[in-house]
């Protein structure tokens, strides 16, 4: 298990539940304890969990959730990092 003491950002494997950045925060003892999870490109897209692990399962499962339910009310999902054109990319 990685604990860290300041936000870092990861991805995941490769299903559109882990294309997306996820931040990742220790919350302290003091607050209870475990991790907090976010997802800039989602807004509102966040999980909790008492393990490393279980932090991610539970972001994983966010994000699917966001994902449906987004598309379901008829609103744009934005496109992951990964799907987006690099500009660094040399085309010219």
């Amino acid at each position: 298990m990685r604990k860290t003491k300041t936000p870092f950002e990861t991805r995941f494997g490769s299903s559109a539940a882990t294309d997306y950045v996820i931040v990742i925060e220790t919350i302290t003892k003091a607050d209870g304890g475990g991790y907090c999870a976010i997802v800039p490109d989602l807004k509102g897209c966040m999980a909790v969990g008492e393990s490393y692990a279980i932090v991610i399962a539970n972001i994983r499962a966010a994000i699917e959730e966001w994902i449906t339910e987004s598309s379901r009310l008829g609103y744009d999902v934005p496109l992951a990092p990964s799907a987006l054109p690099n500009p660094f990319d040399s085309h010219m």
